[in-house]
């Protein structure tokens, strides 16, 4: 299947989510579009110039402010206050441009942290103009050819109209002579250099360019959250768009898409669940890192194209997301309902990749060289894989003072834990490489 049919036909899942999903549902994937051409922003640079940057949440941030306060204290209409706040952010990021790129490497990172803390701690300091601490507040959506973007599905549709032409426009970007031009100043920029190219200006106008997303993402973000704090201009928000970046897969187009959404719901899903999210965001950080060190997209394209060498990685990856299914399939086959279900879901799959990462694969590299790959000893692995999560979850429970859910009856959890172990053994022999023929 073609990379232009399945993003076709990811297109449109995404444009169908709002008739099948709650208004929670909704604005959460809201976020993770605007997110996402926040990072692919961040990527035109990282990705594509080789330029690491911690400021660019500058960009996003100025740009909310300059909406807001002409929508507040001008009272300018969206289609008169977007188009400048685009125009004045855009002009910013050409002159910090021409300051950050008088540096490479570590100096431009850090040129490019200073001078997005210049404007957070102005943001703070000047209350007279942004509030301070408090923000700017009493802002509303625009309502683009009468259509009212307070509602939840209106708006989701708005941002990924908006955040489809963002991609594009950067994929027809880097895929242009000049996208060229540009990977060549990141792998080679002494030769490029003695080509007779620009390699400054090639660097200053992408700097201009990303500036110019990010600063779009800027307006979608305070359209969607109808407030601007000046949390927007921290390096807490630059650094997560970068993690995005390199977890999703810089220099890829759909790396960075991945990494917003990993992030996203990591930061505004799971944290409603999980009190120290920041702590499980850093452990899949380092999980990619470790594992995919090109990034989640091409990390899984390579593990996919060379399936039979790495099958065991892949039986084992497979076998905690089996387990959460069936234990779904067994509440719903008994009718029983439990509140945050999906909450539940996703503590029971981590848990299970948990006890993978830190039990099952050691006692396999362990073991398999004593041990034949039976049947039978990957279901007892998988029983004794389920008592494992099970005493993990109520140890957590119990440490957190938190009351927790009752999965079910006992011998049920071992048996979808067999099922899990059976999964893994069934996987690893379907990748096994076919025997020669006589």
């Amino acid at each position: 299947m073609s990379g232009r049919i399945v993003a076709v036909i990811s297109l449109l899942l995404l444009a169908a989510l709002p008739l099948v999903s709650g208004e929670y549902y909704i604005n959460l994937a809201s976020q993770i579009v605007i997110f996402a051409v926040f990072a692919a922003s961040i990527n035109l640079l990282l990705g594509y110039g080789g330029l690491a940057s911690l400021g660019h949440a500058a960009y996003l941030g100025v740009a909310a402010y300059l909406s807001a306060l002409m929508y507040l204290k001008l009272h300018f209409a969206a289609w008169l206050s977007a188009p400048l706040a685009l125009l004045g952010t855009t002009l910013m990021a050409g002159a910090f441009g021409l300051i950050a790129l008088r540096a490479t490497g570590l100096g431009f990172l850090m040129l490019t942290l200073a001078l997005s803390q210049v404007l957070w701690g102005t943001a703070y300091r000047w209350v007279a103009v942004t509030d301070g601490d408090n923000g700017l507040r009493g802002l509303a959506r625009p309502m683009p050819f009468g259509v009212n973007l307070d509602d939840a599905a209106a708006f989701y549709w708005f941002t990924l109209a908006i955040g489809v032409l963002a991609v594009w426009m950067m994929a027809r970007f880097v895929a242009s002579p000049f996208g060229a031009a540009l990977r060549g100043t990141r792998d080679q920029p002494r030769r490029m250099s003695a080509l007779g190219y620009d390699v400054w200006l090639i660097r200053w106008i992408t700097f201009v360019y990303a500036g110019f997303w990010g600063a779009v993402s800027g307006l979608l973000f305070v359209y969607y959250h109808k407030y601007i704090h000046p949390v927007s201009l921290s390096l807490s928000n630059s650094a997560e768009g970068l993690l995005a970046v390199i977890a999703g897969g810089s220099g890829t187009l759909a790396g960075p898409l991945v990494g917003a959404a990993i992030v996203m719901l990591v930061k505004n899903y799971l944290s409603a669940t999980i009190e120290r999210w920041n702590m499980l965001l850093g452990f899949i950080f380092v999980f990619i890192v470790v594992l995919m060190p090109e990034g989640l997209g091409p990390g899984l394209r390579r593990y996919w194209h060379e399936r039979v060498r790495y099958r065991i990685g892949l039986s084992f990856s497979a076998a905690p997301v089996v387990a959460a299914l069936l234990l779904t399939l067994y509440f719903a086959a008994i009718g029983r309902q439990v509140s945050g279900w999906d909450f539940v879901f996703v503590r029971v799959l981590l848990v299970g990749y948990a006890v993978t990462v830190f039990v099952a694969l050691p006692l396999y590299n362990l073991l398999r060289r004593f041990l034949p790959m039976h049947v039978v000893l990957c279901v007892a692995g998988g029983a004794f894989y389920a008592l494992i999560a099970l005493g993990l979850m109520r140890g957590f429970s119990r440490m957190s003072g938190q009351p927790g859910v009752n999965l079910g009856p006992l011998p049920v959890l071992v048996a979808i834990g067999a099922a899990a172990g059976a999964a893994f053994w069934l996987l690893q022999r379907r990748l096994a490489p076919a025997a020669p023929k006589a």
